[in-house]
């Protein structure tokens, strides 16, 4: 690396969905990862991002390289494919740290890392993959020895990863792996232009599916109706298994049939003023890698009320900012919507907007990844 210049950060995304048009359809749903690497860019770091698609392409946006590379395999790698054509791709660009994703990738890991022959730093960002089982559980920890850095958005996620013996804690870091740069806005402005309205308002915004737990939330929000008659419950969502399950639950109840709204998708461009229309955020997620909505929410000043997993106990201070509850726990729930609407709303929304600033604002996490990337050249220079 010549001295004074920039890092280079070269970013690779292993899969696509095939319903994308162009690179640029593809890059505005890749918001978790762009938002992010434009940060970085606004840090002086030189960044280029590879990534699988459907035809060859090479663009450039607010200042970050994007790089398409078009290859014989499906939009979804399985197990044994190599994405060579992706890691040429890596190797010509000549970056200075190497940003993946997805541990389940282990012998596209492996191939890339024996590619980099350890002069390059390579980082894997964890999306709550779990560790393998049986044999290839030994592949793990072969590949990931290769590797140098491991991040993971919050302390518990990593934990059966070091149990078993996979990953080393020096090699365990903690960063959110996505930022936004939504903002607050006029609550009863938004309101007006969105339609949504309530005393207060509550918001959804979450797969309807077993994993987010809409039940558990609509069974404590039914006896939440008995004393705030005038709440409202708006639900936004992409893909709804559970979905005629959910509207039957509805249904079944008279409070929940005026006070429930299912507004199913949403585009991006729509969900910030969304967010701005609600006073809280309240979502039921028994596993996430984040919890990229909730963080949505609290950067437009929505309380939130949600289940008490690592991810959320992260992004909340544990807690400290709105209330926190045991997953699937109906009763639990209860509690924890009635503190937050017993307690005064503009000071825990104040306090969400501040979390969001200090701790998963672009500048935040820009900050964070710019600390370990740097660490890691200093200590491969060694």
């Amino acid at each position: 690396m010549q001295p004074n210049a920039k890092v280079h950060l070269c970013f690779v995304v292993y899969e696509y969905l095939p319903h994308f048009s162009s690179a640029e359809e593809m890059l505005d749903d890749l918001f978790t990862l762009t938002d992010t690497t434009e940060a970085l860019q606004q840090l002086d770091f030189q960044v280029s991002v590879v990534m699988r698609f459907n035809e060859n392409i090479s663009l450039q946006r607010h200042g970050v390289h994007y790089h398409g590379i078009c290859d014989r395999f499906g939009p979804r790698l399985k197990f044994w494919q190599m994405p060579r054509l992706v890691h040429d791709k890596v190797l010509a660009l000549r970056p200075n740290i190497v940003h993946t994703h997805n541990m389940n990738k282990v012998l596209q890991h492996n191939h890339l890392a024996n590619r980099l022959s350890g002069s390059i730093p390579l980082i894997v960002q964890n999306h709550a993959e779990w560790p393998a089982k049986r044999v290839r559980i030994l592949l793990q920890r072969l590949v990931f020895r290769k590797v140098a850095a491991f991040l993971f958005c919050a302390k518990g996620q990593e934990e059966q990863w070091l149990s078993t013996n996979i990953l080393r804690p020096f090699k365990v870091h903690f960063v959110m792996e996505g930022t936004t740069h939504f903002k607050p806005q006029d609550r009863r402005r938004s309101q007006q232009q969105t339609g949504l309205t309530g005393a207060p308002v509550f918001l959804w915004v979450g797969n309807l599916d077993h994993n987010k737990d809409p039940l558990s939330t609509l069974k404590a929000f039914d006896e939440i109706l008995h004393d705030y008659p005038a709440a409202r419950l708006y639900m936004v969502y992409r893909f709804a298994p559970l979905q005629a399950v959910v509207q039957e639950f509805i249904d079944a109840s008279p409070r929940l049939r005026k006070s429930v709204s299912l507004l199913g998708p949403k585009p991006r461009a729509a969900l910030e003023v969304i967010y701005n229309s609600a006073h809280y955020f309240v979502l039921g997620s028994h596993r996430e890698g984040s919890g990229y909505s909730l963080m949505e929410a609290m950067a437009c000043g929505c309380v939130p009320v949600v289940s008490s997993i690592p991810s959320f106990r992260m992004m909340t201070d544990d807690g400290q900012i709105g209330a926190l509850f045991p997953v699937g726990d109906v009763e639990a729930i209860i509690l924890a919507l009635r503190k937050v609407l017993d307690e005064p709303w503009l000071e825990h929304s104040l306090a969400a907007r501040q979390q969001f600033e200090q701790q998963l604002s672009q500048g935040a996490i820009a900050n964070k990844l710019s600390a370990i990337y740097l660490a890691l050249l200093a200590n491969n220079r060694l």
